[in-house]
């Protein structure tokens, strides 16, 4: 809740390895004292139903007669006696606001099981309230009275069941829906277990897909450090909570999940693949590509044959399986017309030279996204765009050190015909760079 201070308890701490990164996974919990809530207007309240202010006032005297013996109550409660953050002043009032939260509750559900976004309103308010009790960390307990208000709410509902009655609704719905309340009261504390279990099973299953993926191949390597920093455990669909003003993305569930990365897996190949490299003149060197998609192929089939060994079956790696097939096959039909193009196609072979090559590197470094292996600018990454270009890296090395350092160098006259070739020929998959190139540009062309 916005305002309410938090503070997080480490219990453990641990490191998993997601994405060829090493996650640190601090387990533990967190503790917030109780406040408040907002009473919500209803037909049905204290005010207007004199056994309903009654049973009220039990639970307040009930809730005050355990605050005296608490924290002390139990082995867990007694622990926060040595919590910094623990006050009991902090919990004055937090029987009245127990009691308050039960009948609430209660009211809620019965205002609102023959709305037409009943569940939302229902599960909203009912989540608002259990997070109002505040937090402990593990092996402290429950929050002071929380335990109460699940009993005490379904002690109050279930006998709702048949009874209950509405001008808009038959009482089987009536109950069908109270019966789904029900259930979410009885499984709450299940379902977050469930979910946090939900998570690490998410990152493991998206893990198997970013270390299948064959970012290895000169096609892809552009895109490892994006799904690297991209964890999509959370699916599209949002939820407003009104009461709490937040709102919550849900989970994937590990089927929504693996059918998410399969469409991912489709849209990759679909527009990156030989002949979009064809299409876009960056089809070289045919003999390389074929040998690095068979290495590739042979990966991915080794580690299918490891997760058939946990019987796991991924959608996804029929989808790449196929690829590779009808990928090897174009490459294997396109390569003698590639080695046999007319000589006046291949007048321009020289390009790009060093310059282009050293105007390119600035601007990919300029806009931090220079994707080598090896840091730049050691000479290892120098050696790597020399192998990447098949040119000395040593002149363009040289070259980069001029156009780097020397801006009116860079932006003389002479040099806008790398400019534009840079421009029309070796940004276009960085739109960064490619801004940031078009702009000096257009400086060369003013002071032409």
């Amino acid at each position: 809740m916005k305002g309410v201070k938090s503070t997080f308890y480490v219990d453990k701490v641990e490191e998993i390895d997601v994405c060829d990164e090493s996650i640190v996974v601090f387990t533990g919990g967190f503790y917030e004292k109780p406040y408040p809530v907002i009473k919500p207007e209803t037909d049905h309240n204290l005010e207007n139903c004199n056994s309903c202010r009654k049973h009220h006032e039990l639970l307040v005297k009930e809730f005050k007669e355990q605050l005296n013996v608490f924290p002390n109550c139990c082995t867990r409660h007694s622990k926060l006696n040595e919590l910094n953050d623990f006050n009991i002043n902090d919990y004055e009032d937090a029987p009245l606001w127990a009691a308050d939260k039960i009948m609430f509750s209660y009211h809620q559900i019965i205002q609102h099981i023959d709305s037409d976004n009943w569940y939302e309103e229902i599960t909203n308010y009912i989540d608002y309230c259990i997070l109002s009790y505040g937090c402990l960390p593990p092996k402290y307990g429950l929050a002071f009275e929380l335990g109460n208000y699940f009993s005490c709410l379904l002690h109050l509902i279930k006998p709702k069941l048949g009874n209950l009655r509405s001008t808009d609704i038959s009482v089987k719905l009536i109950d069908k829906r109270l019966n789904k309340v029900i259930s979410y009261l009885e499984s709450y504390f299940e379902n977050q277990e469930q979910k946090s279990k939900n998570i690490n099973l998410l990152l493991s299953t998206y893990n198997d897909w970013y270390k299948l993926f064959p970012f290895e191949l000169s096609y892809f390597k552009h895109l490892k450090e994006k799904f690297k920093l991209t964890l999509p455990i959370f699916n599209s669909r949002k939820r407003y909570n009104s009461y709490l003003k937040t709102t919550v993305r849900e989970l994937h569930t590990k089927e929504s999940l693996i059918k998410f990365l399969t469409d991912t897996t489709s849209s990759i190949i679909s527009n990156i693949n030989g002949f979009y490299l064809f299409e876009n003149g960056k089809l070289s060197n045919t003999e390389k590509i074929q040998l690095d998609l068979i290495l590739a192929n042979r990966k991915l089939e080794l580690d299918e044959i490891n997760l058939s060994v946990n019987k796991t079956k991924y959608e996804y790696i029929k989808t790449l399986k196929k690829w590779f097939k009808t990928e090897k096959q174009f490459l294997k039909e396109i390569e003698p017309l590639i080695n046999k193009k007319p000589e006046r196609e291949n007048t321009n072979t020289s390009r790009p030279n060093r310059t282009d090559i050293a105007y390119c590197i600035f601007y990919l470094s300029e806009t931090k996204t220079l994707l080598l292996e090896n840091p730049f600018p050691s000479d290892k990454a120098w050696k790597e765009i020399g192998e990447k270009y098949d040119r000395n890296w040593k002149n363009i090395q040289t070259t980069y050190n001029v156009v780097c350092l020397d801006r009116n160098e860079r932006l003389k006259k002479k040099k806008k015909r790398n400019l534009s070739y840079v421009v029309e020929n070796m940004l276009q998959d960085c739109q960064e760079a490619l801004k940031l190139a078009k702009d000096e540009l257009k400086l060369i062309e003013l002071n032409s």
